[in-house]
């Protein structure tokens, strides 16, 4: 049914953007049948910004109606939610994300089955067990920096774990900060095995071999000598089976990581680890400079504790917060534990296997707690599980789980990130080679788009705004994903 375009609604138009595109708050009448499009050019005629004579030309923006974003006619939208359109309706405005460009490609050696972005580096994990360094330079892209066979079997998850609160600061600081102590690369295999490493600038200039790896026996080959090296330091045993997903702690020091042997474990890092580790690391550069057979061996680490609770194989896990673990298994549930205990304190339980969990970055600092997850039917769900906290808090028991489902993808979604510059915004990608952008304020994607030819494994965000993701066609696709300006909100 048409909506009658003569029918007004009256509007109001609010905003958390700078002064210079607030426009007045005052009650204006608009067709009922207004879109978003029809909006955005009341926006910028408001702002005078539709002139001929703006050099930048009329802006794009989005538009939040009681909660959700507006998709469609703004009367059949009010409709919807039982809202009148005889009442003054707020309307908050501000910048929508733009249209994908096209995308980057880094081709490695076998299927990718993780990424990691850390500032300008990004670490990728491929299933001949191999890792990979790449950096973004100036007027180049992104650059290989160098490559190293570190596991005997596919490299499943990669972790940036910060290790100290003081790091260098400066154009080398991603490189620099891992390397002394400031934080490590820790990588996870599904061979049981997990290690931690240094960044070490390569002695050689760029060149050498090209970055293809020089494999040896066991792990630990060469680098590829491009510019960048990884020094292993650590070993971490306790695993009893593959591992499939490894998290930071938002503090310093601590780590966990989840795999099949269905439990989650906790691992710990100090001052005097890191001053043992950084006298083996010199010892290795020492003999690497030298060229004498390596017998250096890493510093070993066992868990500090362990979270029991699935039935079987743990696939993701994350840390939103100092005192909380949450992760989400193949026995279709998500569990959330607390740290300090050692217990169970959230548990919800899903129709079908889930395959990967993340949470939004400022879980510490807001008064919620969104976990994103995707499973085997291609249903993404955001949940907070403080709901329950509060239930509990206030005595009245366990509150019934309110959980927001996407349903856009048709096959298993095999990884979720949360956008680390905005509470609304995630990507998550699936095993048809599709990556989507989700906004948790409408139930449609912002984006799909198809980057890879066969199955898409990972994915994370990296360097200012591009989404990193990579799959089963041996390729990283490097999609740009311009302005997410003004999304804190």
């Amino acid at each position: 049914m048409e909506t009658d375009a003569s029918q007004k609604v009256l509007c109001r138009f609010v905003t958390k953007l700078p002064d210079e595109l607030k426009v007045p708050s005052t009650d204006i009448a608009l067709p009922s049948n207004s879109t978003r499009y029809g909006l955005s050019q009341t926006i910028n005629a408001l702002l005078s910004t539709a002139d001929e004579d703006d050099e930048e030309g009329p802006k794009v923006f989005d538009f939040l109606v009681s909660g959700e974003l507006l998709r469609g006619e703004l009367a059949r939208h009010l409709a919807k939610r039982g809202l009148s359109v005889e009442k003054t309706i707020v309307i908050e405005y501000f910048f929508a994300l733009e249209p994908p460009q096209p995308p980057k490609e880094l081709d490695l050696p076998d299927w990718v089955g993780a990424v990691r972005g850390h500032g300008d580096l990004l670490f990728s994990g491929s299933y001949d067990g191999g890792v990979s360094m790449h950096r973004t330079s100036s007027g180049e892209g992104e650059v290989l920096q160098g490559s190293k066979v570190a596991h005997s079997d596919s490299v499943s998850a990669l972790a940036v774990v910060k290790v100290s609160e003081e790091g260098p600061q400066g154009d080398d600081s991603s490189v620099s900060s891992m390397h002394g102590g400031g934080q490590i690369l820790v990588t996870a295999s599904k061979d049981s095995s997990m290690r931690g490493w240094f960044v070490n600038k390569a002695g050689g200039e760029a060149g050498g071999d090209g970055g293809k790896r020089r494999r040896k026996k066991g792990a630990g080959g060469k680098a590829g000598a491009t510019g960048l090296d990884l020094v292993q330091v650590f070993e971490f045993v306790g695993h009893t089976g593959g591992v499939e997903s490894v998290a930071s702690s938002p503090g310093c020091g601590r780590f966990c990581s989840g795999g099949w042997d269905q439990k989650v474990r906790v691992w710990s890092i100090d001052e005097e680890d890191i001053a043992g580790a950084q006298l083996n690391a010199a010892k290795k550069q020492k003999k690497a400079t030298e060229e004498l057979p390596e017998n250096t061996v890493s510093l070993e680490q066992v868990e500090t504790t362990f979270l029991e609770g699935h039935k079987q194989c743990i696939s993701s896990v994350c840390w939103p917060e100092e005192n909380l673990i949450c992760s989400a298994s193949w026995d279709c549930t998500v569990k959330c534990f607390d740290v300090s205990k050692g217990k169970m304190v959230s548990n919800l339980i899903r129709d079908s296997a889930l395959f990967c969990l993340d949470s939004s970055r400022d879980a510490g600092h807001s008064g919620s707690l969104s976990l994103a997850f995707g499973s085997a039917d291609g249903l993404v769900a955001v949940w907070d599980p403080r709901e329950s906290f509060r239930a509990k808090e206030k005595g009245t028991g366990m509150a019934l789980a309110t959980v927001k489902s996407f349903k856009s993808h048709k096959a298993v979604v095999a990884d979720i990130r949360w956008s680390p510059s905005s509470p609304f915004h995630f990507a998550s990608c699936d095993y048809d080679g599709l990556v989507k952008v989700w906004d948790m304020r409408s139930s449609m994607p912002l984006h799909s788009i198809e980057l890879h030819g066969d199955k898409a494994l990972c994915l994370d965000w990296f360097s200012a705004g591009t989404l990193a993701s990579g799959g089963a066609d041996r390729k990283v696709a490097l999609q740009g994903m311009a302005v997410m300006a003004g999304e804190k909100q």
